[in-house]
This record gives C-alpha cells, structure tokens and sequence, in this order.
C-alpha cells in the first residue's frame, strides 16, 4: 500500500463508490471522472482532503484538480477500483448511461468531445514543442548549424506530433464515440498517407467513382477527423449488426474501411477541411484588424474556462491555426498572459497573506503558473479568495489587449511558459514574449495587490 492509496480510497467512495464510475483519467492536473449519477458525489468530503486542491464539473465531466501529484493519485485510484463491481455495472447500467448522456445539451457533449480528445495528447504536444525549442535555442546561440544533420534530424523529430496529428485524434475521438480506437487510427493514417496525397495533389488530380477528390492536406488538422469518426462509429455499429458473427472479425473492419475512408475523402474530410480554413482565415482577419481585442478577450475569460474545464476546446482551434498559417496570433498569445497573469496573482496573495499556509501555497502556486500550469494556482489560491479572481481577469484582459499590440506570435504548439522563450523562433519575438510575461505578471501582481489589499483573505 503505497502513500497514495488511502487518498484514493476516500475519493473513490466519494464520487459514489466504484459503482458510480463509468471511467477514470487525468490530464495534466486534474483526475477526471465519467459518473453515472454526479447527485452521489460528496464533494465537501472531496475538498477535505489535502492533496485536492479544487473541483470543477464539465457535462459529463466530474473533475478533481490535484496538481503535480495527479498522475499518482489517479493511478492508485485506478488500483483500487473494484473491478468486479464494476464491470457488472457497466453490463446492467449501460441502457441508463446512454439514455443519461443522450440527454446532455449538444454544447455540452461536443465539449466534452473536444476536451477528451485532446487532453490525452496534451504531453505529446509539449514534449514535441519542447523539441523545436531546444533545437531552436541551440542553433540561436550559434552551437549547431541550421544546415547540419543534427539540427534537420531533430527539427523535423520536433515536428512528428504536428504531422501525425490526425492519427493521434483518430484514436483518442474513436475512444469518445465508443468506436473501435485502432480503427480511428487507421482513418487518421488514411488521411495523410503519402502515396494517396501525392495522387491527389498532383496536377491531375485523383477521383473515385467518378468523384474528383477535394485538393486538402489534412496533415496538423483536428477537426476533419474528429467528424470522421463520429461517422466512423456508426457505421460500425450499421456492420456490427448486418455482418453474420461467424465472418465478423474481418468483416466489420472490411465494412468500416470501404465506407468510411472514401466518403471521409468525398465528402467529410472536405467539409471538415473548409471549416478549418474558415477558422483561421477568420482568426487571421481578427488578427489584423482587432488581433490585440481578440487576445484581450480570450485571456479576460481565460480563468473562468479553465475553471469549467472548457479550455480545452481552444487547443483544437490553436492547432488548426499554426498548422495552416505557421503561427497563431490569438489563441496560444492568450494562454500565456493567463498563465503569467496568475503567477502574478499567486505571488501577490503569498507576499501580503498574514496566514503561513496561504503564503506557501501562494508561492509553490506562483512557480507552477510560470512553468504552465495554473490550477494549483486557481482553485488553491484565487478562487477561495474570491477577489482576486475578478482582479486577475481584469489583468489578463489588460495584459492580453498589450500582447495583441506588440504582436507576439507563437509558432510551437506548447504549453505557454517561461520554457517558451526558446521556442519563439527568432529574436524579435523572444523578446516579445518575454515583454508579455512581464508584463502579464506585473500588472496582475499589481491589481491583485491593490484589489484585494483590505481583504478578509489577506489576514
């Protein structure tokens, strides 16, 4: 029995016992719960606990934020679920599942969609944008050539997760549509396979029962495949039902293949494509026009979406955006000066605190923020406190609307932190970037400071 264990046993009979679970995984600090019945839940005795630092509801979505410890404390929940219980549950219960789910608004369900898809894949995504700003850093200060094998190597290693994107989100949306997830894979691949994108983007073109295929790359996009398999699931559920058992091992994949990979090609795959292009053509028009409103916004609103969870549906749209551009001026630009307005924030709270507690959260809180993860920060020290919520939401729409003037650009997908500083990719926008994190995080220091300077929560 480890030291996690005990945790994870009074949080499983919280959320209603290991009955009430339907799934369970976490993303970067949050163990997130898919419950049959959330009015089971008992969150005071949840919030109770010490290594909680907050909760939050998104949809379906029962969310526990646990900070750095996050990966622990799932995996000992995981541990100590009673399978047995469990899987008899998931037999007897599914009817009711599926009837509960189907009455979620559909806002909420492609939400939740859009988080599950990408929140898996959030560390895949920075470890390949860590990459880029290693090498990047490197060949800026003059250590490799941008000619040599070393520096071509590891640029186009940095660049892997941005190309494969679709088959990454092939299987994480199949896993949200209850598809066969390898069979999402297989969609992703599909889409950006060479020998069938040479044929389309030659000059002639490619066309399949007298069909010309659309001329799209799908490499780097999210959205395309996301409503790939969503039509994926139910042709597999129209094979499943139509193929005899005795043949269904081959025959369902055989059935899913021939009709989802060509009408993904003639018909989804480009509606998913114009949608994306309709996007960033938008976000770049924003950009030149009211970029620096547009960033403002964003990060004005940027506590209270995380605080839901709903974030995450942003990811998708910042990845469409870079990949079709080469950059994002909006949406990534957005979550730095979030996440450095709340390191401001933190520190503000932990330096004027009378309370020692408070102080040390204030601070570990403060140096999470500038390395790119803020709830600790959110749910542990600006939310109780109620003030500097608002305050920091003001600094982040101050903070954002200056980032948009300056124009600070973000070409890796990566968690925005002071660890991007090298990914900025050339001199002129480092510099930006590191004038929005000072600036993000003195103007909050500063109005947190003096918003909440006679507040009950300082003494």
């Amino acid at each position: 029995m480890n030291k996690y264990d005990s945790d994870a046993k009074k949080i499983i009979a919280s959320v209603g016992g290991s009955q009430n679970i339907d799934d369970v995984f976490h993303c970067m600090t949050r163990v997130r719960f898919n419950l049959r019945d959330q009015s089971l839940v008992n969150e005071q005795a949840i919030s109770d606990l010490p290594i909680v630092k907050g909760i939050a509801k998104s949809g379906e979505q029962f969310q526990i934020v646990i900070g750095g410890e996050v990966d622990n404390i799932c995996t000992a929940i995981k541990n100590n679920l009673n399978k047995n219980d469990l899987n008899s549950e998931k037999i007897t219960n599914s009817s009711k599942v599926t009837k509960a789910k189907n009455k979620d608004r559909w806002y909420k369900r492609l939400l939740d969609i859009l988080s599950g898809t990408m929140i898996p894949l959030i560390g895949v995504i920075i470890g390949a944008g860590m990459v880029l700003a290693i090498i990047t850093l490197l060949e800026t200060f003059g250590i490799v050539s941008k000619t040599s094998g070393t520096y071509q190597f590891f640029y186009a290693l940095g660049n892997v997760a941005l190309y494969f994107m679709p088959v990454f989100v092939g299987y994480t949306s199949a896993k949200q549509f209850h598809a066969d997830p390898f069979m999402g894979l297989l969609l992703g691949a599909a889409l950006i396979y060479p020998d069938i994108t040479k044929l389309i983007m030659s000059h002639a073109g490619l066309s399949i029962f007298g069909i010309k295929i659309a001329a799209f790359s799908y490499s780097g996009t999210v959205l395309p495949v996301i409503l790939a398999t969503w039509f994926m699931s139910y042709v597999e559920r129209f094979a499943k039902k139509i193929c005899p058992k005795i043949i269904a091992s081959f025959g369902v994949p055989l059935i899913i293949i021939l009709i989802t990979v060509p009408v993904t090609y003639l018909v989804i795959g480009p509606i998913g494509g114009v949608l994306t292009s309709v996007i960033n053509v938008s976000v770049v028009w924003l950009s030149k026009h009211a970029g620096f409103l547009a960033i403002g916004l964003i990060a004005a609103l940027m506590p209270f979406l995380v605080m839901s969870g709903l974030h995450m549906s942003l990811i998708p749209i910042g990845l469409a955006i870079l990949a079709s551009s080469g950059y994002d001026p909006i949406v990534t630009p957005a979550f730095m000066v979030y996440n450095m307005a709340m390191a401001g924030a933190c520190l503000s709270q932990a330096i004027f605190s009378h309370d020692s507690g408070k102080k040390q959260l204030g601070y570990s809180s403060c140096v999470s923020a500038l390395l790119g993860i803020t709830e600790p920060g959110l749910f542990g020290v600006v939310v109780p406190a109620k003030t500097p919520l608002i305050a920091t939401s003001v600094s982040c729409a101050i903070a954002g609307i200056i980032a948009g003037f300056i124009k600070y650009l973000v070409y890796v997908p990566m968690s925005q932190s002071l660890l991007s500083i090298p990914a900025a990719m050339n001199t002129t926008n480092a510099i930006k970037a590191v004038a929005v994190i000072i600036i993000s995080f003195t103007i909050s220091f500063v109005v947190n400071y003096f918003f909440s300077r006679n507040s009950k929560d300082r003494k």
